[in-house]
């Protein structure tokens, strides 16, 4: 039943939560040779065959009958993670736009070690990740070669594909998310003896489970020890499917294809089951005994959400730093000091979302704060800029949404239309921070 357990977890990284178009990495698989893979198990058969999808990866495999090549790259013709790396790491030859890098192709030659009957390559290795990979890899290109020799060890910063078994696995690890991560996935442990932990998925190996729990330490459990798991959305106001950078893909003998969120495993009895909420927001229960095979595909509805950490008196516009002026009451009308022009909102096709953030500790409601249009007139050379301070003759706009963050951060959102000068008018300090929208 283990290989029940260690089927496809989920892993919210922290700092990696990033759109479809980038790199997805939730996994970081290290295996019994030195190899360092980081992505996610895409595929896992009741075998414990794995197929493993990385962004970036150390491979460690023989050197035996290996070639190594050097090719200098200038560094116009580099991808940005190549700069990034070597700018890390001093790996540059030269300077300024004449730089240039040394990178590898490898060649890894088999012809000595095939069948003479059906060509198919003979491999003595126990290693099932150094089988496949002789195979499916017969040379790769644009790598930095870190060591070889009797073994080639090399860098890779392109996405690849590896196939392994849990049996090559040392364990599987996972970053902790950042404090101010406002969605993801936790999980809920149930031991045999009743007891429950929650926290963030920390990793694995054949024989144990581990969760960064509310503390910030990593707790480590036996894996027969655990009965059952609960997955739980991080922000109860965002559904459990768009906190997660994967799909779960589970195929049955008897039902089809499931696509969704597993929210539930359970192997506390005899039917050993695991929920599926399906993404039309239908759940489904499905017995281990029914499942052939468990996949993970990206998620086009992945929305990760992300706290900013604010100071006393700090208010920022669409994460833009503000400025506040004073305002002056001249009759029925309300006059700003001045204006500044620092904070200039893109306007965006139709309305333009406006994301208002402040530090609130008392979180204490956001009623004093409105957002109006700022006129602007010209009297004798001198520049005006002002609103109404009849309550119902601003042109002002309503919060379409607000919540108060773990961190103390409020999270006002509104939508205006046209472009123009606006103010957020703070009545009870009377104070404005106004922008543009252009």
């Amino acid at each position: 039943m283990n290989d029940m357990k260690r089927l496809l977890f989920y892993v919210m990284l922290s700092a990696l939560y990033i759109s479809m178009a980038k790199a997805v990495v939730v996994q970081k698989v290290y295996l019994k040779n030195g190899s360092v893979l980081n992505g996610y198990i895409q595929k896992q058969d009741k075998n414990d065959n794995i197929t493993f999808r990385s962004e970036s990866a150390i491979i460690c495999v023989s050197g035996k009958n290996a070639t190594t090549t050097e090719r200098v790259y200038k560094i116009s013709d580099l991808d940005k993670k190549w700069i990034e790396w070597a700018e890390k790491n001093d790996a540059f030859n030269g300077v300024g736009d004449t730089r240039t890098l040394t990178l590898n192709e490898v060649i890894f030659n088999h012809s000595n070690n095939y069948d003479d009957n059906d060509s198919v390559a003979v491999i003595d290795d126990t290693s099932v990740f150094e089988n496949e990979f002789k195979i499916s890899h017969p040379s790769v290109m644009k790598v930095r070669v870190l060591e070889k020799g009797l073994n080639i060890k090399y860098l890779e910063l392109t996405p690849n594909t590896y196939n392994f078994s849990w049996e090559d696995i040392e364990s599987v690890k996972a970053d902790k998310r950042e404090k101010t991560a406002l969605s993801g996935i936790d999980r809920i442990y149930q031991m045999k003896n009743g007891q429950e932990v929650r926290g963030q998925y920390a990793g694995e190996s054949y024989n144990t489970l581990s969760l960064y729990t509310n503390s910030g330490m990593v707790e480590t459990f036996d894996i027969d020890n655990v009965t059952k798991y609960f997955y739980k959305p991080l922000n109860p106001n965002q559904d459990i499917i768009e906190q997660s950078e994967l799909v779960d893909v589970v195929r049955t003998k008897s039902s089809g294809t499931f696509r969704g969120i597993i929210v539930e495993r359970n192997f506390a009895d005899g039917s050993n089951y695991l929920i599926i909420q399906q993404q039309t927001g239908a759940s489904q229960m499905l017995k281990f005994a029914d499942i052939t095979e468990y996949t993970k595909e990206e998620n086009s509805e992945f929305k990760p959400k992300f706290d900013i950490l604010l100071k006393e008196g700090e208010v920022v516009i669409n994460r833009v730093a503000t400025d506040s002026v004073g305002v002056v009451k001249k009759g029925s009308t309300l006059i700003l000091d001045s204006i500044n022009h620092k904070v200039v909102v893109p306007k965006e096709s139709g309305s333009t979302k406006i994301i208002v953030e402040y530090y609130n500790p008392k979180h204490i409601s956001n009623d004093h704060l409105i957002l109006v249009k700022v006129d602007k007139s010209v009297v004798k050379k001198k520049t005006t800029y002002s609103f109404s301070a009849d309550i119902f003759d601003m042109k002002k706009f309503s919060a379409q949404g607000s919540e108060t963050s773990v961190n103390n951060t409020t999270r006002v959102e509104y939508v205006i239309d046209g472009q123009g000068i606006f103010a957020l008018y703070d009545q009870n300090n009377k104070k404005a921070m106004p922008f543009i929208v252009k």
